[in-house]
């Protein structure tokens, strides 16, 4: 008997605890019915509430407590009306619903249109008779709107995808995109693909090692595919433009193209790939080519034309000095020798300005340099052209300053720069008219003012006298003898002595105005050039390097330097600019930035690197003048920008910052 009681205390104990245990869970089953992150209820077969929990009476927008024992048609009568039908389905199937969706308005947010997704399953008593449902229900209004966003922005990638590819492919040039920094992958438009005879499924990628039918060169080396431009900008992030390619192709044709890459990056910055475009520049490069090789033969031919006939005018002009010597000649054959002189020198005249204008065009004409007085090219160049003025009954004057002027100049040229205005002025200048050439000095400038009283120039006409030939469109009454080539060359002429000239009228009938400008050599200068021996030394003589691969440049720019007292030696690569600093002190260098081996910056990096406590002065002279050019310059070592034409006082104040320059540089 006590066995028995103790077995049956043993039971029941365990049943207590079997209840509490259920309890528990039951318990637990409620927090996590009742703190469920979607909403949950259950309905009897009358789709009464029997239990819900707050998320989904909050959707509702109705308390627990009201929900209890009433029915959806009671409680949320619109949602009713569409989830009633599907509740009673799975009443009398037993079949369970998932994922449902519907659309409306609840009593929480009533003008607002919310979707929900609700699941449904039949809830069953231990007969296995349908008891009621477990409902789920999850808003899914803002999954859907996001979804709905996605969904539009695909549509709209595909359409702009679509959109750049028929761009693409009706760009009349080839484009091309790379989907990867390395370029693996590579998109071509159909120009691309016709232009380089690509197949329509062959990847124009270079970077991967696949068989092409062509090879991409550029100045006649053969590129590498990192060094392409598309690869260029996919790899380092960098812009390529106007970079100038030959594809060769193995049949032996070459393709010219002008092509431009960029990079593309995501939304983080980071590099994805690169975009790139060329246009076939064939035709182009080869007119180009043909022009420079119709242009090399033409100047082959004026050459050999002077030479052939300055023989036969070599002969003409000993008969006429023989014709001159015979006293008995009488005044007709005088008048018809001097006419003969006269049109014999301007056929002279004529293959001058001929062979002028071919050296110019090739730029193979050499200016001698030196300091020269203006009132000597003046009186020269006005006696030259007297006999003309005095012929055509003109009345001249010519004015020059009380301070004599000095210019850096070609004197023979620059003479006949002021021939050429004075011709210019008695071919288009009737009869009693007149001329008058005045010089005068305005800031820092020697100017020549040529005007006349004759024809006038039509403003439409005025930007082209300075044309080649211009004279064969010239809009005044009558055209004049010539070839119309001496203002070309007068132009041409001051543009190398770095001057400038412009023409000016009022009109038609009214005259016009020729005016040269150029730069004036200060009066010490001009008097050490003109009397060595009284030649006073620079504030500072410095010994001074000039860099220009522009000999002309080079050479007046030195000759200048050398006028102030200053020790100058001239270079025109950068690698002799090296050797001449390896070779020779130097104060002070004064460097071109582009040069035709290797740029200036790189020059003066060589420079500070090698000579690191020399101290020696760095001057840029460059035609960029921009805040951007001055840093690189800057950081290259330099330590002044000078952009040029610079003047001679701000070179000389330059050059003479140079002693506490040296200080610092000797300190540091």
């Amino acid at each position: 008997m006590l066995v028995l009681a103790l077995a049956q205390t043993r039971r029941l104990r365990q049943a207590r605890a079997e209840a509490a245990a259920c309890r528990d869970a039951v318990r637990q089953m409620a927090v996590a019915y009742d703190h469920a992150p979607l909403g949950l209820a259950v309905l009897d077969r009358d789709l009464r509430y029997v239990r819900i929990n707050p998320v989904l009476a909050g959707i509702n927008g109705v308390s627990v407590a009201r929900h209890v024992g009433h029915t959806i048609h009671e409680v949320v009568p619109e949602v009713a009306a569409l989830a009633a039908p599907t509740f009673n389905e799975v009443l009398r199937t037993g079949v369970p619903v998932f994922g449902l969706e519907f659309a409306g308005p609840t009593a929480a947010q009533p003008s607002v249109i919310r979707t929900f997704r609700e699941s449904v399953y039949p809830i069953r008593d231990k007969h296995g008779a349908i008891a009621g449902l477990s409902v789920a229900v999850e808003d899914i209004t803002e999954r859907k709107r996001l979804l709905e966003a996605l969904h539009a922005s695909e549509q709209r990638e595909r359409l702009r995808a679509s959109e750049l590819e028929s761009v693409m492919d009706a760009t009349p040039a080839a484009v091309f995109i790379a989907h990867d920094p390395g370029c693996l992958t590579v998109t071509a438009s159909a120009e691309a693909r016709h232009l380089l005879r690509l197949a329509a499924d062959e990847n124009p990628s270079l970077s991967i090692p696949a068989r092409h039918a062509f090879e991409v060169f550029a100045g006649g080396e053969r590129l590498a595919p990192d060094r392409l431009p598309l690869q260029v900008a996919a790899t380092t992030g960098a812009d390529v433009r106007g970079k100038e390619l030959e594809i060769r192709f193995d049949n032996g044709d070459v393709l010219h193209v002008l092509m431009n890459a960029v990079p593309l990056r995501g939304q983080d910055g980071r590099l994805i790939g690169a975009a790139a475009a060329f246009v076939d520049i064939t035709a182009h490069t080869n007119a180009v080519r043909e022009l420079h090789r119709q242009a090399r033969y033409k100047d082959e031919f004026l050459a050999v034309l002077a030479h052939e006939l300055r023989n036969p005018l070599a002969a003409i002009q000993s008969g006429l000095e023989l014709l001159k010597l015979d006293a008995s000649e009488t005044t007709p054959r005088v008048r018809a020798r001097e006419i003969m002189q006269r049109q014999m020198a301007h056929v002279v005249h004529l293959i001058d300005d001929l062979l002028d204008v071919a050296r110019i065009s090739s730029g193979k004409l050499e200016l001698k340099m030196e300091a020269a007085g203006v009132r000597e090219i003046v009186e020269a160049a006005t006696e030259f052209c007297r006999d003309d003025i005095e012929r055509a009954a003109l009345r001249f004057e010519a004015r020059l300053p009380a301070v004599p002027l000095t210019v850096y100049a070609d004197r023979v040229r620059l003479t006949e720069v002021i021939c050429n205005l004075l011709h210019n002025a008695v071919k288009y200048t009737p009869r009693g008219g007149s001329i008058v050439l005045a010089v005068a000095e305005e800031e820092d400038n020697a100017v020549f003012r040529v005007a006349d009283t004759g024809a006038g120039i039509a403003a439409d006409t005025l930007p082209q006298v300075f044309g080649m030939f211009a004279q064969a469109e010239d809009t005044r009454a009558q055209r004049q003898g010539g070839l119309g080539v001496g203002l070309a060359l007068a132009s041409r002429i001051v543009e190398l002595h770095g001057g400038t000239i412009v023409a000016e009228s009022d009109g038609q009938g009214k005259g016009s105005t020729f005016t040269v400008r150029l730069p004036v050599l200060p009066a010490a200068a001009a008097g050490r050039r003109e009397r060595p021996a009284a030649r006073a030394p620079a504030r500072a003589p410095l010994r001074v390097l000039v860099l220009d691969d522009n000999h002309d440049a080079a050479q007046t720019l030195g000759a200048m330097l050398e006028a102030r007292g200053h020790a100058v030696q001239l270079a025109y690569t950068g690698r002799s600019a090296l050797e001449a600093l390896e070779q020779a002190d130097v104060d002070v260098a004064i460097l071109d930035i582009g040069l035709s081996d290797i740029s200036g910056h790189e020059v003066a990096r060589q420079i500070r690197l090698r000579h690191p406590h020399r101290p020696i002065l760095l001057i840029a002279l460059s035609g960029w003048g921009s805040e951007r050019e001055r840093q690189q310059s800057e950081q290259a070592g330099f330590d002044l920008h000078l952009t040029k034409p610079a003047t001679m006082e701000a070179l000389e104040r330059a050059i003479q910052s140079r002693r506490p320059s040296a200080q610092r540089a000797l300190a540091s």
